[in-house]
């Protein structure tokens, strides 16, 4: 199992209050994560998403290893993840690929 670990700079931090707001609406469906090495985005659709700290404020996300995107967030150290609605099944689509 690999891991990654990050830390946030003062510039980036996190309100607690939001980051439970935002955790706690993300009981379960699909978001997309995404990561750029060198400029070049990459993304892919997950499920597999759950809060896992608040203090400091972190996120655990599921990537294939087999998936392109899992080997550009090892290469970054960073990603985002796009908690997708309802109306957005294009989105998941579209990143639903091998990542």
């Amino acid at each position: 199992m690999n891991t990654i670990v990050t830390t946030a700079d003062d510039q980036t931090q996190v309100d607690q209050a939001i980051f439970r707001n935002v955790a706690g609406h993300f009981a379960s469906g699909v978001a997309v994560v995404t990561t750029a090495v060198d400029g070049v985005p990459y993304g892919t659709t997950v499920s597999a998403v759950s809060s896992l700290s608040m203090d400091p404020p972190m996120m655990l996300v599921c990537l294939n290893r087999s998936s392109n995107t899992h080997d550009q967030v090892k290469k970054s150290h960073t990603f985002a993840i796009s908690v997708l609605s309802s109306d957005q099944a294009d989105l998941a689509y579209r990143f639903a690929g091998k990542g």
